[in-house]
């Protein structure tokens, strides 16, 4: 739990913030100079607040009234900038062991590390050789070795092109799951928000101005058009149910219960699978289908739209939210509404791993 009541005077205007953070992802979502990146360096004790108390559990990081002001290296937080700003004369080894706590202290090894993000081929090699994408890698191992209680990270992938984007982020997830570290993520990519976010602080001019989950924010301005703009994927968790080789498609669950026919996979029954779908690649039918190649095809019931430029997007409850990306075109010939049952429509090849 962390909780962040303070005041910040910048060049534009004051960072205003109070707010508790609770959930193990929490993205810091707005346009470029809303104050999110100077949120992130308060809680990481870069930057002075005038005024104000931030705590991480029971622990008081700054607290105007009581005096305390922990300077950045005794707050234990790991941050991990925009740019990976390794050490060029050393290898990606030597960087990650740079701020390694002693072996009695650390619940997460150097071998963990190493083996979750997969850059064991990588620690001999030196930054300069190294890709955008491994980059990242090797500079999120960094901070992790610091054995953070908190994990700060400024637009990671910002640099790092589209398709490393998808690789990189089940790497983030990985992180959550194994390690028990809260992460804080600022991103202005809602592409970022749907796959990693479970609670997302929406900020404009140095002000909160809505907080939740990423699916009940689509009424907030500045988070939907960054959304009807921009590539979009809808991101569940899923267990193998069983594979069909033979006909091309392994049959998973999701944490609610729908069933779908992905491609094939070799995993094992009971492996715990991310899926992403394109909000684009979904088909909507106002009635049954018949006769389709597609084979996921399951009601749901719009529970909300909203229109931008051209495009509508639809928010589908069917055992799982789905957010649905069409044209205005396609949405007026279908006269569709909220609280209307529709049919979705996925081909098994438009369901990708993340």
């Amino acid at each position: 739990m962390i909780r962040a009541r303070f005041r910040l005077p910048l060049a534009a205007f004051s960072l205003k913030v109070d707010v508790f953070l609770s959930a193990p992802v929490t993205i810091l979502f707005g346009p470029s100079g809303a104050g999110k990146t100077s949120f992130l360096e308060t809680l990481a004790g870069l930057r002075r607040p005038d005024e104000g108390d931030i705590r991480i559990e029971e622990s008081v990081l700054f607290s105007s009234s009581l005096g305390i002001r922990l300077p950045p290296e005794e707050r234990q937080i790991g941050y991990v900038p925009q740019e990976a700003l390794l050490f060029p004369h050393l290898t990606a080894e030597g960087n990650i062991r740079y701020g390694m706590r002693s072996a009695e202290q650390v619940p997460v090894s150097l071998d963990s590390v190493t083996q979750i993000l997969e850059i064991a081929p990588l620690l001999a090699r030196y930054p300069q050789t190294l890709s955008g994408g491994e980059r990242q890698r090797v500079a999120l191992a960094r901070a992790l070795m610091t054995q953070p209680r908190l994990l700060l990270m400024d637009e990671p992938l910002s640099a790092v092109q589209a398709d490393l984007r998808h690789r990189i982020l089940p790497y983030l997830k990985r992180i959550r799951e194994q390690f028990h570290i809260p992460i804080v993520y600022v991103t202005h990519d809602p592409g970022d928000v749907m796959a990693l976010g479970e609670e997302v602080v929406v900020m404009e001019e140095g002000r909160v101005t809505a907080q939740g989950s990423p699916v009940t924010l689509l009424h907030q301005p500045v988070f939907l058009r960054r959304v009807l703009q921009g590539p979009l994927d809808n991101s569940f968790a899923a267990e193998v149910v069983h594979n069909k080789p033979d006909l091309g498609v392994t049959q998973v669950r999701t944490e609610k219960g729908l069933m779908l026919l992905i491609p094939n996979q070799k995993e094992d029954p009971r492996t715990s699978l991310r899926l992403g779908i394109p909000a684009e690649d979904i088909l909507i039918a106002v009635s049954a289908p018949e006769g389709l190649s597609a084979r996921n095809i399951f009601p749901g019931k719009i529970d909300q739209m909203e229109a931008a430029a051209g495009t509508v997007l639809l928010r589908v409850e069917a055992l799982e939210t789905f957010l649905v990306r069409l044209s205005g075109s396609a949405a007026e010939n279908l006269h569709l509404h909220v609280g209307q049952t529709v049919h979705l429509i996925v081909k098994s090849h438009s369901i990708h791993l993340l």
